[in-house]
């Protein structure tokens, strides 16, 4: 091969490779086709309900949009936005203004309309239940597994005899603002729903028993404040990440239920729950414990199984009426286990 052929041959072979590396003009998404994805997606979830995704798609794909698409994306993201508070005042038992959004929503967008007019079923379906089960007079609601999506909050101030409202089992994501008409109530199950927000559970100064397990809150700041009666509170199983010094300021809680969360500190706050008898923290993120635990001179049983802790307040041997510490699952060293089982007498120590 003559030295003109070669050169001829290797520039050839260095063009070919050098257009292979480059994008291929369809695997370069421009704008148009970024706009034209998030519009047609976004009015994809709007149809199939979720709200929340398809205002933030739609809310790009607004910001791409030129005049010549004649501002469907906006109109869109605004429909997709109305939904949403529509949706919000549903879940908080504000059927009225629930229905007037969604029946706007229907008229303005019927290709769409499927999927309001569901909601304006389920409005329906919640004002049919209340007519036929608030009765007045009652002492306990027993509404457990009914599928219910929301309360009607104009007609809890026919429930004020209400001392427990039993409402497991449903699909409820967030209570009334004015639940606490029930101002009588002393028991109230709420476990096994979707709920987001307990806040609505504050200023009921005879509850006793609140239970809002296996939901799905990230925290309790706001709930409970007020319930000065509070005995009892069951939130294990949700996604609460910390525990406010409210909770632990209530002057009658005797047992926190707190296992299965994302609770990563505990504060020297808890000190002040001085009535507590039992305080499960199983299965958090817990890594050490405050000192000041070891001022709950009424603590018998401490649940902290399924936590990374390696070490323990050296004073928790000294309280007195510790029967149950459970510890199965840490990173305690057996040794240290052990020693704790011989000073801790009548105390149950488990280290499975």
């Amino acid at each position: 091969m003559t030295p003109r052929i070669l050169l001829t041959v290797l520039l050839v072979l260095g063009f070919t490779a050098a257009y292979a590396q480059q994008p291929s003009p369809k695997s370069v998404q421009s704008p148009k086709g970024t706009y034209a994805m998030n519009l047609e997606r976004g009015r994809m979830l709007l149809r199939q309900g979720d709200f929340d995704m398809a205002y933030e798609l739609l809310a790009d794909a607004a910001a791409m949009e030129d005049t010549a698409a004649g501002g469907v994306a906006l109109r869109l993201r605004d429909a997709s936005a109305e939904a949403k508070s529509a949706r919000e005042h549903f879940e908080l038992g504000d059927l009225e203004e629930a229905e007037a959004s969604f029946r706007h929503l229907v008229a303005a967008w019927p290709d769409l309309s499927l999927t309001f007019q569901e909601y304006l079923t389920r409005i329906a379906e919640t004002r049919k239940f209340f007519k036929e089960n608030a009765v007045e007079g009652k002492t306990e609601y027993a509404w457990a597994n009914k599928r219910l999506r929301s309360l009607d909050g104009t007609q809890l101030h026919k429930m004020t005899s209400a001392r427990v409202m039993r409402l497991e089992g449903n699909q409820l994501r967030r209570l009334p603002d004015n639940f606490n008409t029930l101002a009588g109530l002393e028991i109230v199950y709420l476990q096994k729903n979707q709920i987001i927000d307990a806040s609505a559970l504050q200023n009921m100064p005879l509850l006793q028993i609140a239970d809002v397990g296996y939901n799905n809150l990230d925290e309790l700041y706001g709930a409970f404040r007020g319930c000065k009666a509070l005995k009892v509170l069951r939130a294990n199983y949700n996604r609460i990440g910390s525990v406010p010094k409210e909770l632990f300021e209530l002057p009658e809680i005797e047992e926190l239920h707190l296992g299965n969360n994302k609770i990563t500190v505990l504060t020297a706050d808890v000190a002040k729950a001085t009535h507590l008898r039992l305080l499960d923290l199983s299965n958090n993120g817990l890594q050490q414990l405050p000192n000041d635990i070891t001022k709950l001179k009424m603590l018998e049983v401490l649940n902290l199984s399924g936590n990374p802790i390696s070490n323990l307040p050296e004073a928790l041997v000294k309280m007195p009426n510790l029967r149950v510490l459970d510890l199965t699952g840490t990173q305690m060293d057996a040794s240290e286990v052990a020693e704790l089982k011989k000073q801790l007498v009548g105390c149950n120590v488990v280290s499975r």
